[in-house]
């Protein structure tokens, strides 16, 4: 069950396709998401998620991309929560913000 005790929301994207909001929790080491209305609460991460600090919504192809600072890695998946991947590993030292260059692809 989700708690509202302990919350620190850092990062925000928004996904018009389905208007839903997404962001993550640093203080309970989540990620989630919900309808722009505060409906349809989801926790799309909470395994192996520790100080999430960068999300961005690729509104295209369908996925979310986030820094996680206390792992210092950053992650992919879908914006269902399937398929998560690891992008990067090596060589971040405290990842935080993260932008997607739509432009370019």
């Amino acid at each position: 069950m989700f708690s509202h005790h302990g919350q620190r929301p850092i990062a925000l994207d928004f996904d018009p396709v389905k208007d839903r909001v997404y962001w993550t929790d640093v203080e309970q080491g989540l990620i989630l998401g919900a309808f722009s209305n505060g409906t349809a609460l989801k926790i799309l991460f909470r395994c192996n998620v520790n100080i999430p600090d960068g999300i961005a919504i690729d509104k295209v192809a369908r996925n979310i991309y986030w820094s996680d600072r206390g792992t210092n890695r950053i992650e992919v998946a879908r914006l269902d929560g399937t398929k998560r991947k690891l992008l990067i590993k090596d060589g971040l030292d405290e990842p935080r913000a993260i932008v997607l260059d739509e432009r370019n692809g």
